[in-house]
């Protein structure tokens, strides 16, 4: 029934009521039951508050969202399982990114640099994809270009490896911007160009830009 649920509040938030996206996890949650030291269950409580997560990040809900990520490290520390460690350290920076407006801190930066490095221990192509993106997204608010376009760069080719369309545009559309910032306008002109082919062709009747699909036209100028 958790599972159900859970899928339930993912569909919901993804189509945009975030809100009965939230409700339905906080009944997922309930339908877990009283909590346990049983793996299984700890990996599906966890499985909800990952994906809970997101949606107080997509709703800007900063203290619920603050509130959301505390409950987590202790049971991911106890559960000792690197993907899980991986994906807490990857989500921790949402929280100061919604609360300071982006502005990345040291602490930003060393958990996504933990994320990057524990995703690295595991087999997980997904969790590896996001991290990549993520580390270069950091150094990109920064200012760091480089180190922006070779992070984004792995992120973007493990993306196309596995298939992951989503980060596939995140990634070119970011590291379009980064290459601006460095100087580097052809390569930021061709980067522009792929994302708007690729939007086109996975998001056909959308036009770039729509549907939180963040538009690759701009970053380049003129």
């Amino acid at each position: 029934r958790a599972r159900v649920l859970g899928k339930l509040a993912r569909a919901e938030a993804n189509h945009g009521d975030l809100q009965e996206g939230l409700n339905l996890f906080a009944q997922a949650e309930a339908a877990l039951g009283e909590p346990s030291e049983a793996e299984d269950w700890q990996r599906a409580w966890l499985k909800v508050q990952f994906d809970r997560v997101w949606v107080e990040y997509d709703a800007n809900r900063v203290e619920a969202l603050e509130a959301a990520l505390t409950p987590i490290r202790p049971v991911v520390e106890r559960l000792g399982e690197l993907e899980k460690l991986g994906e807490y350290y990857f989500l921790f920076p949402t929280a100061y990114f919604r609360r300071d407006g982006y502005q990345v801190n040291d602490e930003i930066m060393r958990y996504s640099k933990l994320a990057l490095e524990t995703s690295a221990q595991t087999d997980n192509l997904e969790l590896q994809t996001r991290t990549n993106f993520g580390y270069g997204f950091c150094h990109f608010l920064r200012g760091d270009f480089d180190e922006a376009i070779h992070y984004l760069g792995e992120g973007l080719r493990l993306a196309e490896q596995i298939g992951y369309v989503e980060l596939q545009l995140m990634s070119v559309t970011y590291l379009a911007a980064a290459y601006r910032g460095a100087g580097r306008v052809e390569d930021c002109q061709t980067c522009a160009t792929t994302c708007v082919r690729r939007r086109r062709s996975a998001y056909p009747r959308w036009r770039c830009g729509a549907r939180g699909i963040p538009s690759a036209g701009s970053p380049c100028g003129r």
